[in-house]
């Protein structure tokens, strides 16, 4: 019995060892990070009455893998312009965290003058976090988004942080939203393949005062792998007429959803009536990859008056726009020698 005493005593006396033991080794939330890679904070662990930064303890430094951005921009009010910003961070340790804070800075490629700004977001698992935010601000675009992606403690110390470069933003024409035109004019089928009908949006849109670059929605047969899904930029930005209605809010849009308005007005903000002649010389789907690979669909390669080539209806905002067909699902072809107009996006 006494022998049974005093083992259980000494039990005790090991049990108490290894959970003070235990509970100074588990990680806790640090309020900051000696340079010895220990926390401080303001609990006393060990019972010596030391508290508020004197006591140290053992904790998981939080580590920041990696950290990547993407900035889209649309049309702001009035002078503004509307950053959507999307961080991702891959974190370990997160629950060493209270918050992570993005201290950013967008600034202007031309003038250099820029606009700060904060993001915040609580973490307490470790894990792969995505932050968005947008901002209002009246510099004019392009813009890049620089700033330091960092983790602090309860008491604002940054522990963990990297440097962080964004996307630069380059919308079209540098002002956020990319313009589609009908040209004023109609041509022949023979205006000289893709190069030549990308010279005709180009110089119709420089006639008129419209700065970027333009290239027509048309596809030939002789490179059948390079139509507007591949030749044209995938743009994330809204596309609209010279007027200023929207044709569709990004080029994965553009390409598989009905427009929200048709293409009907031309590079002079003008309304082109469709009621007698509305047809577009295309051969194109309206997601961007040739409709007719063969040969009998795009006036041999837009480069004779002989022959058919397909269409597109520009009064239209179902995928007839881009590629016309009967009730049976065939496209419809013109004759090569009749004029058709052109759709010219900017770049």
């Amino acid at each position: 019995m006494k022998y049974l005493k005093y083992t259980s005593v000494l039990f005790l006396i090991l049990l108490f060892t290894f959970i003070s033991f235990a509970d100074k080794a588990v990680a806790q939330v640090c309020d900051s990070v000696s340079e010895a890679g220990q926390c401080t904070d303001n609990v006393d662990n060990d019972g010596d009455g030391m508290t508020d930064g004197q006591d140290t303890m053992n904790c998981n430094v939080p580590v920041i893998n990696n950290v990547s951005c993407s900035i889209d921009t649309i049309p702001g009010a009035g002078d503004f312009n509307a950053l959507n910003l999307s961080i991702t961070a891959d974190v370990t340790n997160a629950g060493s965290c209270t918050s992570d804070v993005n201290n950013f800075i967008i600034t202007n490629d031309n003038s250099g003058s820029d606009t700060n700004f904060n993001l915040f977001q609580d973490m307490f698992v470790s894990g792969i976090y995505t932050i968005t935010g947008g901002i209002l601000t009246d510099l004019p675009l392009p813009a890049t988004l620089s700033g330091e992606f960092s983790c602090t403690g309860q008491d604002g110390t940054i522990i963990a942080s990297v440097p962080m470069n964004c996307t630069t933003v380059t919308p079209c024409n540098n002002d956020g939203r990319c313009t589609v035109f009908l040209t004023s004019d109609d041509f022949p089928g023979d205006f000289g393949g893709l190069q030549g009908g990308d010279d005709l949006c180009q110089n119709r849109a420089q006639a008129a005062g419209l700065g970027g670059t333009y290239r027509a929605w048309v596809s030939s047969s002789s490179d059948p792998d390079n139509g507007p899904n591949n030749r044209f930029n995938q743009n994330s930005f809204p596309y609209v007429l010279t007027n200023g209605n929207r044709v569709a809010n990004n080029f994965a849009e553009l390409t598989s959803m009905d427009l929200i308005n048709p293409i009907d007005v031309d590079e002079n903000e003008e309304n082109v009536d469709g009621s007698d002649i509305n047809s577009v010389w295309s051969n194109t789907l309206r997601n961007g990859s040739i409709s007719q690979s063969d040969g009998t669909a795009d006036c041999q390669n837009w480069n004779t008056t002989t022959f058919f080539g397909a269409v597109g209806l520009f009064t239209e905002t179902d995928e007839t726009w881009a590629d016309s067909s009967d009730i049976l699902g065939t496209p419809l072809f013109t004759r090569c020698e009749n004029p058709n107009r052109l759709y010219c996006f900017e770049q």
